[in-house]
């Protein structure tokens, strides 16, 4: 076909051509003119941490130590002999309050007395065969001394006597059993004290042995503490001869107060735990029925020291001069503790200094260091992982709840 027959290129095709050309020129331009990136600021890369200052304090170290408020006295009522009750003390129930000698429980005491009575005639009897028997065996003795009669004759008078004897003893043993089964008929309390429990009411028919109910005496609380040997070892007097008797504060919380009783140390136990390595202090309350003493103003009306109380102890220490306050968690398993000495912007370079460790509790630790007291430093206790001593590091401005509860214990006595 000759040239001028060819088809002409349709518009469509053009118009695409045109469209991608521009397109591809606007995207160099573009390229051409945008303003270079600038360089962002480089991220502050110091880790922070949680630390809280070092409270320092001088004078005599409080060891504490927390135990169960228990009674000295605590007793199972058990019935001793076999019956139906007659008779419940309306001070048996739970709660309640008795003295000593009182009488709480009266199994019926018929059966018993009537065998009193019947072992008691037994016995008149005895005795009164027993009477005769010495009478024939003396005349026995004065007619064969005038040989007139056997020495057989004798033996059987003295075989009587001894028999009636036997007799006589065997009757009164009786006897005695009986009378004690009598009194045990009667439960009485064998001090003051309160019931705790009660399982019992009249017609109820007992067996020996049979619990019906649990008591405590009230006059005197205690409260075991264990303590390690290096906590014992900064109380005083604690192993002098003779009678144990430290004064101690016991404290315990009751609602959203925290309320404290006197109490002394009187009984330190033989030796130390083989497995937890601590002593044992067996502290005394005497009249825990007193009102306790606030440690802080409140609306609550303070209670008495009740049983079941989760107490703590504060047992007076030596005075062991200046020594510094910290979080436990502050110290390391080489018992060095790491520090910051925090510049205006609470940045600071990780120091470490050995300890020597006084007393020790489960938010805070009582230690000797090698530091001034007015270097402001503050105790590390949490950091990120891999940073050592010497890396800059950031304090955490607000602290933590933990952190706050471990700077604010009671103050030690000075």
């Amino acid at each position: 076909m000759p040239p001028s027959d060819k088809p002409a290129p349709k518009p469509s095709r053009r118009l695409g051509a045109a469209i991608l050309a521009a397109g591809l020129a606007g995207f160099g331009l573009l390229h051409l003119l945008k303003p270079e990136p600038q360089a962002a600021p480089p991220r502050d890369s110091v880790p922070l941490v949680e630390g809280v200052p070092i409270i320092w304090r001088s004078g005599a170290i409080e060891i504490s130590g927390s135990g169960r408020v228990e009674p000295v006295a605590d007793v199972e009522l058990k019935a001793q002999v076999a019956g139906d009750v007659v008779f419940v003390d309306k001070a048996l129930q739970a709660g309640g309050r008795f003295i000593e000698g009182q009488r709480l429980v009266v199994i019926n005491p018929a059966p018993y007395a009537a065998r009193v009575a019947e072992f008691e005639a037994q016995l008149s009897r005895a005795e009164a065969d027993l009477e005769l028997a010495q009478i024939q065996a003396v005349r026995a003795r004065q007619i064969f001394q005038r040989q007139a009669t056997s020495r057989d004759d004798v033996d059987q008078r003295e075989a009587a006597l001894a028999g009636a004897r036997a007799e006589v003893a065997r009757v009164r043993a009786l006897l005695d059993s009986a009378a004690v089964d009598l009194r045990r008929t009667v439960i009485s309390a064998p001090f003051n004290g309160r019931v705790e429990s009660e399982q019992v009411s009249i017609g109820d028919v007992l067996s020996p042995g049979e619990s019906f109910g649990q008591i405590y005496a009230d006059d005197v609380y205690q409260v075991t503490v264990a303590l390690n040997e290096s906590d014992a070892a900064l109380v005083d007097g604690l192993f002098a001869t003779g009678d144990t008797a430290i004064d101690v504060r016991v404290q315990a919380p009751f609602g959203t107060a925290v309320f404290e009783w006197p109490g002394v140390v009187r009984q330190i136990e033989a030796g130390l735990d083989t497995v937890t390595r601590t002593i044992d202090l067996v502290v005394r309350v005497e009249n825990p029925n007193k009102r306790g003493t606030p440690l802080a103003p409140t609306q609550m009306e303070a209670p008495p020291l009740l049983t079941g109380m989760f107490a703590t102890v504060l047992i007076p220490g030596r005075d062991v001069g200046v020594y510094a306050q910290v979080p436990r968690d502050a110290l390391r398993s080489d018992r060095s503790l790491w520090y910051v000495r925090p510049d205006g912007a609470s940045r600071g370079v990780i120091e470490t200094v050995p300890t020597h460790t006084l007393v020790t509790s489960a938010a805070r630790a009582f230690v000797k260091l090698a530091l001034p007291a007015n270097s402001g430093a503050v105790a590390v206790y949490q950091l990120p992982a891999r940073i050592l001593p010497g890396a800059e590091v950031q304090i955490r401005a607000a602290g933590t709840a933990m952190a706050r509860a471990d700077t604010a214990p009671p103050e030690p006595t000075p």
